[in-house]
């Protein structure tokens, strides 16, 4: 052997003479010709290698190599003594190493990184020249790890590579193609005889092995098979972007791909496939986010254009300093993306509603909501928080839906309100303030950590909307040749809506994923990681925040004030009448007959026109009226919508008149012209006729007789025109000479005779 630099051999022998100089690989790191010593490093153990050999057969993932490089000095002369009695037999030891340009842009980056660390080690001269004044690398490790910033295991397993495959720069290469690399797909297929071509990788779930050890059956998910991943990617790929969020993605596939129809009570509905023959859901998510970039899954979410956009990262939680559930609202308001219908007429379509949402910081609970036509302002931002502090069994009642509760304790108002300036800087927000909420702000420019949270929760309302309520839109795709709005498709009136948002905010209270807020405590209580659960801990444990205040109160300061009047037939508003059993009100229509109407404060709730509170005479109390049968409103329709009908009755008032008006002078000139030519008829009779004209009681007792004549020959069996055709063809006439008698007789009368 030449003893030179980075040359191997193999010792051979159960033993040698020297200490620490076991049988094995070994690498020539230097030949010190001024101390007379040689250091070597063990590269490979043959027996450890061995053994480590037959234990891997039994593995199915193969361990890492160990690391190498301690340095073992040995004298010349001893290694000369090994080499003449065959002991010691110079070897090649390499591996395949490829090419810089053949390597991917990941593996390109990290063996430039490994080259510029480990630069002082390659240095053959000195490298040489530490070891032989330190005998030991310990100097140039602690210059590698401050001047670069790496560990210390970083700078030790490169010299390993060093040491194992070559003192040259090639053996500081990657080998991620002999890993199976990041992202590639492994598919557990399985052969036309049932058997599996590839096992699942990783390893298995603690509650496999626990229900193992106890002996229990378990249901084992298969790893996703080539199938699985194409019809994952197929049925994914019907949703352009932007795409909505994985949980519907997730579901969309399921229900496509892994459901069959099947009967139920009677009825066809969907039925997943038995468990263990679909993907789970981390199964789908992991074949969507496989083989895409953090930025290319952004961008399924969103359109390019807002993609480009300006975007700025968060530095805060927004329930940090919030004591408990209950002491900070945060209030916001949106266009809704929806187009609706009014509930009086279906084919009206009254435009896109103002949606309100109000949510506790600190269990992220949506504790109330509001929607309507007009806004946003403060006006319209006090009915959402009257929503939720309001009784649910009268909100229910006034909206004429059955109440949603998700919250136990139900809310009460909060300590602190954050809204928009707009609301705040307003003087209605003021008087209304102080009088419920010790402190209320707005969020400071660019810190939407602090209220961002309403804004995504609207968000995330119109993105499950746009793909599954008639006539939703998706506002959130900048470009103008997307945006794409049907109004003709809308079907939902506004008190629909509102049912079909209650439902969403009951869903997203009971089921929203909050697991990252349990801490040690919450988890020792078994707390429901949602934000209702999150709610009704910090309740229960006495953190939240809950204050007491009168319900009229409340109405008197979060209710619209209006005035309505009390007229001779009862208390009316918007030409509605209102009546309550508390209450009796004919004294006040008695007053309001004989001096006129009455005006008075009130206050009325504009979702629904069924209730109207009433200030008691003589005391603070509120009473509460509701609407009467007889009114012309319906008590379920909303004040805008009763407020549309009177103007649509206003407009088309004129219409009507004109066509009254033209009925009217028609039939008025058919009457003039009936009277006109019975005038021309009598007329013409009276210069005819020249017979004594009998009176009015004369004429009638005629008219009896006659009547009764006719009777008679009906009675006979002989109509009227056959009678007097038989009394014509009479010779002597008899019935025209009674009929005379008759007529001087009852002229005779007439005349003031006895006859």
């Amino acid at each position: 052997m030449e003893m030179i630099s980075n040359e191997t051999f193999r010792l051979i022998g159960p033993e040698t003479t020297y200490k620490d100089f076991d049988p094995g690989i070994y690498r020539i790191i230097i030949n010190s010709v001024a101390r007379g010593l040689i250091a070597c490093s063990l590269i490979a153990n043959e027996d450890s290698e061995t053994s480590k050999t037959r234990a891997r057969k039994r593995k199915r993932k193969k361990s890492p190599l160990p690391l190498v490089g301690k340095l073992r000095w040995i004298p010349k002369k001893v290694f000369a003594s090994l080499v003449e009695q065959g002991q010691i037999v110079s070897i090649e030891y390499k591996r395949n190493s490829s090419d810089a340009k053949s390597l991917s842009p990941k593996a390109l980056s990290i063996y430039s990184r490994r080259v510029q660390v480990m630069g002082d080690f390659l240095d053959q001269i000195r490298l040489h020249d530490e070891l032989e004044a330190t005998c030991s690398i310990s100097s140039l490790v602690k210059q590698a790890m401050n001047k670069f910033s790496v560990s210390k295991f970083y700078v030790h397993k490169n010299w390993s590579l060093l040491c194992r495959y070559g003192l040259t720069a090639p053996s500081l290469s990657p080998s991620l193609k002999n890993c199976g690399g990041r992202g590639i797909p492994r598919p557990c297929d399985v052969n036309p005889d049932g058997s599996l071509i590839r096992q699942k990788p990783g390893r298995k779930r603690k509650v496999q092995s626990m229900q193992k050890t106890l002996g229990h059956e378990f249901v084992l998910q298969p790893g996703i098979t080539s199938e699985w991943r194409k019809m994952i990617l197929s049925l994914d790929s019907k949703f352009k972007n932007p795409k909505p969020s994985y949980p519907v993605r997730c579901k969309h596939i399921l229900e496509m791909g892994f459901s069959d129809v099947t009967e139920v009570n009677g009825q066809m509905v969907k039925a997943l496939w038995p468990r263990g023959q679909y993907p789970s859901r981390a199964q789908i998510l992991h074949v969507l986010k496989s083989g895409t970039s953090s930025m290319q899954r952004i961008g399924e979410t969103t359109s390019k254009r807002h993609l480009e956009s300006s975007r700025r990262g968060l530095t805060a939680k927004g329930w940090q300093g919030v004591p408990g559930p209950g002491h900070t609202w945060a209030i916001d308001s949106t266009i809704g993306d929806i187009y609706l219908r009014s509930s009086v007429n279906r084919d009206w379509i009254i435009g896109r509603p103002i949606v309100y949402l109000i949510v506790d910081m600190w269990s992220t609970a949506i504790v109330g909501g509001h929607i309507c036509l007009e806004g946003p302002s403060w006006k319209t931002a006090k009915l959402a928080i009257f929503n939720a502090v309001c009784d649910p069994a009268i909100l229910g009642e006034l909206w004429g839906q059955d109440p949603l509760e998700s919250l136990n304790p139900r809310p009460m108002l909060p300590a602190a309100l954050l809204c928009d300036r707009g609301e705040y800087l307003s003087e209605k927000h003021k008087e209304t303030a102080i009088k419920l909420f010790p402190h209320t702000s707005y969020t400071p420019p660019y810190r939407g950590d602090l209220k961002g949270l309403v804004e995504v929760l609207h968000r995330i309302e119109k993105d499950k909307m746009f793909r599954f309520v008639p006539g939703a839109l998706d506002t959130r795709r900048d470009e103008m040749d997307l945006r794409k709005s049907k109004p003709q498709e809308s079907a939902l009136t506004l008190n629909e809506f509102w049912a079909y948002l209650q439902h969403s905010i009951h869903e997203y209270n009971l089921t929203a994923d909050r697991s990252n807020r349990l801490d040690a405590s919450m988890l020792a209580d078994g707390v429901d990681p949602s934000p209702a659960g999150l709610w009704n801990w910090g309740h229960s444990v006495g953190i939240g925040y809950r204050k007491a205040i009168p319900a009229d109160e409340i109405n008197r300061s979060l209710l619209q004030p209006v005035r309505a009047s009390i007229q001779r037939d009862g208390l009316t508003h918007l030409n509605c009448n209102y009546t309550s059993p508390k209450i009796d009100l004919k004294e006040f229509t008695t007053i309001a007959r004989n001096r006129g109407l009455i005006e008075i404060n009130a206050y009325h709730y504009p979702g629904s026109m069924q209730s109207l509170w009433i200030p008691d005479n003589g005391s603070d109390d509120l009473i509460r009226f509701t609407i009467t049968d007889t009114s012309l409103s319906l008590p379920t329709i909303t004040a805008d919508e009763w407020l549309d009908c009177e103007a649509i009755r206003a407009a088309t008032k004129s219409i009507h008149e004109h066509k009254h008006n033209e009925i009217s002078v028609h039939t008025y000139s058919k009457q003039k012209s009936i009277i006109s030519e019975s005038k021309k008829s009598t007329q013409k009779m009276d210069k005819v006729k020249n017979d004594p004209i009998p009176n009015i009681s004369a004429a009638r007792r005629i008219e009896i007789e006659t009547s009764n004549q006719k009777a008679e020959l009906n009675e006979i069996g002989i109509r009227p025109k056959e009678a007097v055709t038989a009394n014509v063809s009479r010779p002597d006439k008899e019935l025209e000479r009674s009929y005379a008698l008759l007529m001087q007789r009852l002229t005779g009368r007439n005349k003031g005779g006895d006859e």
